[in-house]
């Protein structure tokens, strides 16, 4: 009779849990918004709301549980996305011939 502990099933753990967050690039709507309230800002502005989002969008990510590094990489992503977001409304605005063709 074999002891029941040298059983591979036994013996065997589940994988340590990995918690997967809603990335930051797939808030769409976030992004849209940050994105046209840092254009209506003067530079001085659009820096300190730049700074209010920012450490905001950390202390959600921190309140569940992602690490510093996760942070930053979900971080820069977002800022990257607010940027071509910012490009994508000034390229449709001036766009626009406004009747002068």
């Amino acid at each position: 009779m074999t002891d029941e502990s040298d059983l591979p099933l036994f013996r065997w753990r589940p994988p340590p849990c990995q918690f997967i967050a809603f990335p930051l690039t797939c808030r769409i709507g976030r992004i849209r918004d940050v994105a046209s309230k840092l254009q209506d800002k003067t530079d001085r502005h659009a820096t300190y709301y730049r700074e209010q989002t920012a450490q905001a969008l950390t202390g959600q990510l921190l309140k569940i549980g992602l690490s510093p590094e996760a942070i930053e990489k979900e971080l820069a992503a977002f800022w990257v996305k607010v940027n071509a977001e910012i490009v994508r409304r000034s390229y449709a605005h001036h766009r626009d011939p406004g009747g002068a063709a």
